[in-house]
């Protein structure tokens, strides 16, 4: 991404395998807003910003970045090779986006495959933040496509599944 003036605001977008002379994955000389965003794998650096002027906030920055929420890990995407972006259910970048900015944009209430935000994956610790802690920074949300048997989406079937379904055995909702 390139801005030269302008203020935009970006949000819930991936950033992975560009490359520039500076900032390979964003280019910032002008105010902006960056949230829910993924930088990784990007060369020479990951954003190129003189002024300081940016905000970010709950994103996974390679080689970290000061600011509320961010990280420094990297991301687990299912297979970087072959471009698939999407998160695996390692990744820390699973229930770690801030929900604050969802409501304002109703837009965003999907993933760039056009799957729902507003998943919880149950095994995994919601550490985002605003109302929907649970929502994935990046472009695209973990969707649990579990096996049969498979209650907290882990991705296996185990005793921890057995263990859920017989705590709720006969429990009314």
């Amino acid at each position: 991404m390139y801005n030269y003036q302008g203020s935009p605001t970006v949000t819930n977008c991936t950033f992975s395998g560009n490359s520039s002379a500076s900032g390979g994955g964003m280019y910032i000389y002008s105010a902006s807003t960056v949230t829910n965003c993924i930088l990784w794998g990007n060369t020479i650096d990951q954003i190129y910003n003189p002024y300081a002027n940016t905000k970010i906030t709950y994103s996974d920055i390679e080689g970290g970045w000061t600011g509320t929420g961010n990280l420094n890990a990297d991301p687990c995407f299912v297979d970087v090779n072959a471009a698939d972006l999407r998160l695996n259910s390692h990744s820390p970048c699973v229930d770690a986006a801030n929900g604050a900015v969802m409501p304002s944009m109703p837009w965003s209430a999907f993933d760039l495959d056009g799957k729902t935000r507003y998943i919880d994956i149950n095994s995994i610790p919601n550490t985002g933040a605003g109302p929907w802690k649970y929502l994935d920074m990046g472009a695209y949300e973990l969707q649990c496509s579990r096996a049969e048997g498979d209650v907290n989406c882990d991705f296996i079937v185990n005793f921890e599944d057995l263990a859920i379904l017989t705590n709720n055995w006969l429990k009314e909702f």
